[in-house]
This record gives C-alpha cells, sequence and structure tokens, in this order.
C-alpha cells in the first residue's frame, strides 16, 4: 500500500476496553478525538502551479486526530486510518507522562475533547 497526495495511513492503537473480571468500559462520552502514530506519508499534493507542497508530517509523528476522519484499514493484522494531512487537529510528543494520564477517563488511543 502506497499513499498518494496528501494522504496518510496512521496507526490506530488496541485499547484493551476489557477488564480482568471481563466487565467492558465504554468510551466516555464527549471522546471525539484520538491519538495515533503516522506510518506512511504521500509526497505531498500539488499546487496551483503545479509544484508538489511537501508535508509536515512524517512517519514516527505521534498525532491527534477527530474520531471519524478517513477511513480504517487493517494490514499485517494493525489497525491503520487512512486520512488526508489536513484532518490532522494536533502534531504533538508522545501524551504519556502529562495530564492525560492522571485523567480517571484517559484511554491510550482516546483524548477527551
Amino acid at each position: 500500500m502506497r499513499m498518494v497526495q496528501d494522504c496518510i495511513m496512521v496507526e490506530i492503537p488496541e485499547i484493551n476496553n476489557v477488564t480482568e473480571s471481563g466487565i467492558i468500559m465504554v468510551m466516555p462520552k464527549g471522546v471525539r478525538l484520538c491519538e495515533g502514530t503516522v506510518r506512511e506519508v504521500g509526497p505531498g499534493k500539488m499546487n496551483k502551479k503545479g509544484e508538489r507542497v511537501a508535508p509536515i508530517l512524517k512517519p514516527g509523528d505521534t498525532i491527534i486526530f477527530e474520531h471519524g476522519k478517513g477511513v480504517e484499514v487493517e494490514k499485517d493484522g494493525k489497525k491503520f486510518m487512512i486520512m488526508r494531512e489536513p484532518d490532522v487537529a494536533v502534531l504533538t510528543d508522545k501524551l504519556h507522562g502529562n495530564e492525560f494520564d492522571d485523567s480517571p477517563f484517559y484511554m491510550p488511543g482516546a483524548v477527551k475533547a
């Protein structure tokens, strides 16, 4: 699979939402943003002058994007989202180790909006 134009492939971390006792935890209401890692990036989009505009994102970047943007695909047993670079809300360092980890509502792969 190869990305074209300004498309990116984002790996979605697996969320273990079942406790050891079998209770299924659901995502809290209001969670609209997800965290993922960019795995592949297209070459960029062409501007009106016919020049290629290089993408900002690169493989390995951690991003936050709106839930429901893009198309979910499975490759090598892992879940990915294919989306356009402009659909990314935030380019960030790993969220682990900051205020999100202390929230009782924090789940890897999801960020409370």
